[in-house]
């Protein structure tokens, strides 16, 4: 449950305030100001009487509205990579509120595409608040190479290597050892130019080729 503060506030002309008496959804306290849990929402009724040092008695009632905060939640969730020159859609789960995004806008979605703190705030028809805070990072491209261009033979092999990358996939496949390695074998029967996708951690996209051509022996 939450705790609602109600301050006891009173004055007199002559002499003090002698006692405090609460009644908060029959919950009775006897001090000048209370904090009192609320365990669901709704509307609950408050009364103050206050009795001064000569007998005299005078009386507050209020009626309390108790609402729940709203449930922001931006989506996806916490840390976010980006991979550079891509955007990532930022959206709140809950619709059904009015929304203040720390970069300006006052939609239910944004895009971003640069590294920092998202914050979105969103207040409920009760006016009651509630935030979220996601982490946005670019990550720089892999710089991928696929190495020198190289003239061969014909018959014989050229041994190709990538590097800047984790994972990879050459094409075409048709005249290599394997696609997916960093140091597949090319055979080609012609001129040859092999492109290759690296891929980090993170996903993100590097790219490269390498052209293989061929020289006859001479006799």
């Amino acid at each position: 449950p939450d705790f609602v503060e109600f301050d006891g506030t009173a004055t007199v002309g002559m002499g003090g305030i002698q006692t405090y008496e609460w009644d908060i959804d029959g919950f009775n306290y006897n001090t000048e100001d209370v904090n009192n849990a609320f365990s669901l929402p709704g509307s609950y009724d408050a009364q103050l009487k206050v009795t001064t040092s000569f007998g005299c008695t005078d009386s507050f009632y209020q009626s309390v509205l108790y609402a729940a905060l709203p449930v922001v939640v931006i989506n996806p969730t916490g840390i976010i990579y980006v991979c550079e020159g891509d955007t990532i859609t930022l959206n709140s789960v809950n619709v059904h509120l009015q929304y203040k995004w720390n970069t300006g806008e006052s939609v239910a979605s944004i895009r971003k595409s640069t590294s920092g703190e998202v914050i979105l705030t969103a207040h409920s028809s009760n006016n009651c608040f509630a935030a979220d805070t996601v982490f946005v990072n670019v990550v720089p491209l892999p710089i991928v190479s696929a190495g020198n261009d190289t003239v061969i033979y014909t018959g014989t092999r050229a041994f190709l290597k990538a590097s800047g990358a984790k994972n990879y996939l050459w094409e075409p496949a048709t005249t290599l050892s394997d696609s997916i390695v960093f140091d597949p074998v090319a055979k080609p029967q012609s001129k040859t130019t092999y492109s290759v996708i690296g891929t980090d951690d993170f996903g993100c996209l590097g790219y490269d080729s390498v052209t293989v051509d061929l020289k006859y022996p001479t006799t």
